[in-house]
C-alpha cells in the first residue's frame, strides 16, 4: 500500500482521558511546555491531518509557532477531511495566505460550496460518500508526504487506528479532570472490541510540571 513512511499522532488528554470538556471554551489545558512539543512535532511533519470540527471550534491555521523550528522549515500542509464543507469559509484558517491547505471532501458537499472554497484551498472530492484513511494516505503519498502528523479529533484517529495506519501516538497526560459523558476522548468512533483493540508499547515518557508526555509505538 501507498503511504507516507510515517503516521504518527499526538493530542493531549485529562485524566479521565477527555481531548475538551463537554462545554467548549476557549480555554487551553495543556502548558507551555505542551505547545512546544506539539511545535517539535509538527516539525517532524510534512503534512497535519485535522478533521472538520477541530476547524470549527478552533479555527486557526496549523504552523510551527516557535521562531527557532519556523526558519529552519516550512509549516506543515494542512490537511482537512470534510464530508460536506460543514464550516464557515470566513476564518482565520481559510484567509491565512501562512500555510498551504488540502480539503478531502466528498459529493455531499453542496457545489456552491465547493467552488467557494476552491477560492482559497485545493479540494479533493473523493468518488464514494465517505472518506477513507487509505485514500488519504496515499494521496498524500503520491504529493511526497513523507512524514503525516494526525491531530485529532477522536473520529479521525479511531479511523486511522481501525485502518492501521497510525505508527507511533504521542500522547499529554494533562493533571485535570473533566469528567461529563459527552466530552470528546481521545479516540472516539463506534470503538474495539477486546480482542481487536490496538495494543501500545511505552517507548518513552518524561515528566514536566506534572504533565506526563508518553510516547507509544502501535502495535495490531
Amino acid at each position: 500500500m501507498i503511504r507516507p513512511k510515517r503516521i504518527f499522532s499526538n493530542l493531549a488528554i485529562s485524566l479521565d482521558g477527555k481531548i475538551s470538556p463537554a462545554l467548549k471554551t476557549a480555554d487551553r489545558f495543556p502548558s507551555e511546555n505542551d505547545r512546544r512539543r506539539m511545535d517539535e512535532l509538527r516539525f517532524e511533519s510534512d503534512a497535519v491531518i485535522l478533521g472538520a470540527n477541530t476547524i470549527r471550534q478552533d479555527p486557526f491555521p496549523v504552523k510551527l509557532r516557535y521562531p527557532d523550528l519556523a526558519k529552519k522549515k516550512k509549516h506543515p500542509l494542512n490537511v482537512v477531511l470534510s464530508h460536506n464543507l460543514n464550516f464557515p469559509l470566513r476564518s482565520r484558517f481559510f484567509e491565512s495566505n501562512e500555510t498551504n491547505r488540502l480539503i478531502f471532501t466528498t459529493p455531499l458537499a453542496p457545489k456552491e460550496k465547493i467552488d467557494d472554497f476552491k477560492k482559497s484551498s485545493e479540494l479533493i472530492i473523493m468518488k464514494d460518500k465517505i472518506i477513507t484513511p487509505e485514500c488519504v494516505v496515499k494521496e498524500l503519498a503520491k504529493r511526497g508526504v513523507e512524514s503525516l502528523l494526525v491531530e485529532g479529533g477522536g473520529e479521525i484517529l479511531f479511523s486511522f487506528l481501525k485502518s492501521k495506519l497510525i505508527d507511533e501516538m504521542f500522547v499529554t497526560l494533562c493533571p485535570i479532570i473533566f469528567g461529563g459523558k459527552n466530552a470528546p476522548s481521545l479516540v472516539a468512533g463506534e470503538g474495539f472490541s477486546f480482542k481487536d483493540a490496538p495494543r501500545l508499547e511505552l517507548l518513552k515518557m518524561e515528566e514536566k510540571v506534572g504533565e506526563l508526555f508518553l510516547h507509544y509505538s502501535v502495535n495490531y
